[in-house]
């Protein structure tokens, strides 16, 4: 159930292993919006794509170093330590190749491999409810489909992947509730052609940190949309963390639409 990121992982691992799979998104888009998000691939991440991407496309831009700027962009602190960061849709894209085999400008389709099962992507099916079969006999899944009609499946696992508004939370765990924690991520991309010198040499293939009370701004840069990683095609995202009292008016004008 879901099938951004965290789904189609888990998909594409059961189908390789000659499983049956069926994801339901509830986006009434065939595919997920471009998130515009930059994303640092950590080494789990790294591990999954070396294994189970049969695409075999470089995927990150290196960042060689973390350093930590003042409120006059001077360097007051550096960490010689190398991360890679790749984006949102680029990931995605990769994975829908690896999954059902959506074409796209990202990467080439992997070949097919022996052994493997059928996956199948179901966009605007909406998860109702979810009901126990007892041993042996599986989990039932109600949906709602993209045209308003209810239908029923069987399967013998679910998963649940449908993120921080999770259906699935909801519907076993209903005394869970999301809560606001104190800050907002603003967040935005900038061509790295459209940098000033100045700004290039400063955050060009490195993680940049700024902290102040209540702020933290990081940079690093990411591919294209289209997944290009070449210097000078890239996007440098930035996210500016920011707390908003509860309350607040700051904080209701920026919540309400």
């Amino acid at each position: 159930i879901g099938g951004s990121l965290g789904g189609l992982m888990h998909g594409i691992v059961l189908k390789r292993l000659g499983h049956t799979v069926r994801i339901l998104e509830r986006s009434p888009s065939p595919l997920l919006h471009n998130q515009g998000a930059g994303v640092v691939a950590g080494n789990d991440t790294q591990d999954f794509f070396q294994h189970h991407d049969l695409t075999h496309r470089p995927l990150a831009v290196t960042s060689h170093l973390r350093h930590y700027l003042d409120v006059k962009g001077n360097e007051i602190h550096r960490e010689e330590y190398a991360q890679q960061m790749t984006s949102w849709d680029l990931l995605y894209y990769v994975l829908r190749a690896n999954f059902d085999r959506v074409e796209s400008g990202y990467c080439t389709l992997p070949p097919v491999q022996d052994g493997e099962g059928k996956a199948t992507y179901q966009y605007g099916h909406t998860v109702t409810a979810l009901r126990d079969l007892g041993p042996d006999a599986g989990v039932e899944l109600s949906f709602r489909d993209r045209d308003g009609e209810s239908g029923k499946r069987t399967a013998d696992l679910v998963i649940a992947a449908d993120g921080g508004s999770s259906t699935v939370r909801k519907l076993l765990q209903p005394d869970v509730e999301r809560k606001y924690v104190g800050y907002v991520a603003w967040r935005g991309t900038v061509p790295e052609r459209s940098l000033s010198a100045a700004a290039t040499a400063a955050l060009a293939e490195k993680f940049t940190f700024f902290h102040a009370s209540g702020v933290q701004v990081l940079a690093y840069l990411i591919p294209v949309p289209d997944g290009a990683l070449e210097p000078g095609k890239r996007l440098m995202n930035w996210v500016w963390y920011v707390n908003y009292a509860p309350g607040s008016a700051a904080y209701r004008e920026l919540m309400t639409d």
